[in-house]
């Protein structure tokens, strides 16, 4: 999987405006403007709505900005002014009109330093530093970087500081320096930090994740990308997430496990969908099209390389071009036609040099290499396979300086302690000619003496040292040992993302997911059940069918919650979130009852009975996460809990009811019977199903029990 969604994965933009509801609030901006009687007040406002039409109508907004201008200009309101001037600014940069912004954000930065504003000041050099990167001119970007660094830490703006680091580690990404990406990162992380913005680590943690996944550090870069995650979850900030997903797509990709690629990469489309996010869409996109063609799915991989193309020329995304470009390419080399790809490739270099991309360029001279040596062009198959290695030694080059740079300094130490030494042995020689007949023959009894003196030392010392490390080497192991029982028995009872959280931190915050399956289960007359069997028998079949469960729910990536007493509690769509966790849900439910059925012939024979087993499942919001400091465990609140609950109450041995909400997620896969509505304890009348069967075309067997190929690999089971 190539790494080129820059725009995409570094998501530090400088001008970027938090966006809530932005009709709502351009609404509620008119409502002021028309009733505000100050000029100062409507040339605030006026700005704002430059801000808020500028992804909505971009000609709007820059009358709106205009119109500020004019009004500041003549009422005399000079900070006005400056944020008219930043607004305008804005507005060009969002439509690619880079220089028309530079004009504007040189102005503003202007009026900015006659008002001595210094942290507007950093702003507008920050701003124009992101328009040269843009370009590519990074050069240009570093020296306004470090400007608006400079300017945050004199007249202390720690906000401002940390997203300039972050800039600056992205720039240094982009042209392969990673070691200098990486502790521009790091300084960024540690302010938000101590800032305790959340928002700001989530963007770190996940920029920190692509500096170790183009290392190859694979598990690394899941540790960030999860952290990442979890934090955006946290917030619920869909493009975020839909970020991680991306992000945590591309590894399995890289690992070659498609099926879990794909599931994340839905996952991002589905956030970035939600959240109108064109960038992450066209990336999702893209990625399920490299997918695809490494499948050997050459026509999906075309169709979805075609609609990523679409959506990044909408947007006028350079980089994301030149990647489908090369996608588009690399198809055609397959199908041997040799002009076009040519032409693809051609067109997605220019693209990769204008912006001065490293990582495209490289990309673009390898498949062009390879376009030459399959039509026998041997000359400029070499001449773009030299350009290849240069570029790639290029992106590593920033590593092998900091290596050769530490080497030199230990070099240098090293000389200097040896010319002390060449200096202090010259002087005792001098010193030595004048007493040499005296010392020669001491020299010579107290060196024997001392040789044997220190070989017995040094036998005894070595004797030691073997034993001391041996003990070290067995209490190392012991402790690993421990600590492995220790991670097993945390992850036995946390998901993964809490149990890290949880040691990292030393506690795990409560959070808030939007789409969560909850399944009950129970056994029907159970209390009946224990009246007629000794207890350590009912409790040894009970567990019989609890660890089946277990089983079970992992293999369809639903999470346990709880056991009590006869009843099970698990749910799906946590702690990752997953659009087809209903789906998943149900699944388990049917290979439940599956289980159930087969267990009973045996048991009927042995102890006289058999266990009737009722499930309900609802979909909707929970809350979820750890509380108390002792005996913890990971629980789940909410009304979408009780309507399960009731749901299995409702239900009947041998079948799942559902909800309405459940029934519309997952109508589209399985045949349902409606119940109409039922009265529930405290929950009114409930609309139910029961879910009969998987559809036809998503069945493996007549039954409609077991799932197809295409459905697993859909819902990546």
């Amino acid at each position: 999987m190539k790494k080129v969604f820059a725009a995409f994965l570094l998501v530090f933009v400088i001008f970027q405006a938090e966006i809530v509801s932005a009709q709502n609030v351009i609404d509620s901006l008119q409502k002021v403007l028309t009733s505000s009687k100050s000029d100062t007040q409507k040339v605030n406002v006026m700005v704002e709505l430059t801000w808020e039409y500028r992804t909505v109508s971009p000609e709007t907004a820059l009358n709106f900005g205009e119109k500020a201008l004019v009004l500041s200009k003549d009422c005399g309101f000079e900070e006005g002014m400056a944020k008219s001037l930043n607004a305008i600014g804005v507005v060009y940069n969002h439509e690619g009109e880079y220089e028309k912004a530079l004009e504007f954000y040189e102005l503003s930065l202007k009026k900015y330093k006659g008002l001595h504003k210094s942290n507007s000041i950093s702003n507008e050099l920050s701003n124009i530093g992101y328009v040269y990167q843009t370009q590519g001119k990074f050069p240009e970007a570093l020296d306004f970087y470090y400007q608006a660094l400079k300017v945050s830490i004199e007249n202390p703006d720690p906000k401002r500081a940390a997203i300039t680091f972050g800039n600056i580690g992205i720039l240094y990404y982009q042209q392969g320096y990673y070691a200098k990406a990486l502790s521009n990162y790091f300084k960024s992380l540690k302010i938000r930090e101590m800032m305790r913005d959340k928002e700001g680590m989530s963007y770190v943690l996940g920029n920190i994740g692509i500096i170790y996944d183009e290392q190859k550090n694979y598990p690394k870069a899941l540790e960030y990308y999860y952290k990442s995650l979890s934090i955006r979850t946290e917030l619920n900030d869909k493009q975020g997430i839909a970020t991680s997903f991306n992000n945590i797509g591309m590894i399995y990709s890289a690992q070659k496990n498609f099926n879990k690629a794909m599931i994340n990469f839905q996952q991002a489309l589905l956030f970035s969908e939600e959240s109108d996010f064109s960038t992450g869409i066209a990336g999702a996109l893209c990625n399920m099209a490299d997918v695809y063609k490494a499948q050997n799915n050459n026509t999906k991989a075309k169709e979805f390389y075609t609609k990523a193309n679409r959506v990044y020329s909408d947007i006028d995304d350079s980089r994301g071009i030149s990647s489908t470009l090369n996608g588009f390419g690399e198809l055609l080399l397959r199908k041997k036609d040799y002009k076009e790809a040519k032409k693809d490739f051609e067109e997605a270099l220019k693209l990769a040099k204008n912006l001065n991309d490293k990582e495209l360029m490289k990309i673009t001279y390898f498949n062009l290499a390879e376009l030459y040596r399959l039509t026998n062009d041997y000359k400029n198959a070499y001449k773009f396979s030299m350009l290849f290695s240069d570029t790639k030694d290029s992106i590593y080059n920033e590593e092998s300086m900091v290596q050769m740079s530490d080497m030199q300094t230990k070099y240098d130490t090293d000389q200097r302690i040896e010319e002390i030494g060449v200096l202090t042995k010259e002087k005792d020689i001098q010193s030595l000619k004048l007493n040499r007949n005296r010392i020669l023959l001491y020299s010579f009894s107290a060196g024997i003496i001392l040789i044997l003196t220190l070989m017995m030392v040094v036998f005894r010392a070595y004797k030691n040292k073997i034993l001391v490390n041996d003990q070290l080497e067995a209490q190392k192991e012991e402790i690993e040992n421990q600590k492995k029982k220790s991670d097993d028995l945390l992850l036995n009872i946390l998901p993964f993302e809490t149990a890290e959280e949880l040691k990292t931190k030393g506690i795990a915050t409560v959070k808030h997911y939007e789409l969560v399956s909850v399944m009950f289960s129970d056994f029907k007359g159970f209390t009946r059940i224990t009246e007629n069997i000794a207890p350590e028998t009912l409790v040894k079949e009970l567990n019989k069918c609890f660890i089946k469960f277990d089983e079970i729910t992992e293999k369809y990536q639903v999470e346990k919650i709880k056991t009590i007493g006869d009843a099970y509690m698990c749910a799906g769509g946590i702690p990752i979130a997953d659009v087809y966790n209903p789906v998943k849900v149900i699944l388990a439910g049917f290979e439940f009852q599956k289980f159930i059925e087969i267990n009973n012939d045996d048991l009927f024979e042995r102890l006289g009975f058999k266990w009737e087993l009722r499930m309900g499942i609802h979909t909707g919001q929970i809350i979820a996460g750890i509380v108390g400091k002792k005996k913890f465990a990971y629980d789940i609140w909410g009304d979408t809990v009780n309507i399960a609950s009731r749901l299995e109450t409702n239900s009947e041995p041998g079948r799942l009811n559902i909800s309405s909400h459940t029934y519309e997620s997952i109508k589209n896969y399985f045949d349902c019977t409606h119940r109409g509505k039922i009265p529930a304890k405290n929950k009114g009348e409930l609309d139910m199903y029961f879910v009969d069967r998987l559809k036809p075309i998503y069945s493996e067997d007549m039954n409609g029990i077991v799932p197809n190929q295409s459905l697993k690999d859909q819902i990546g089971i």
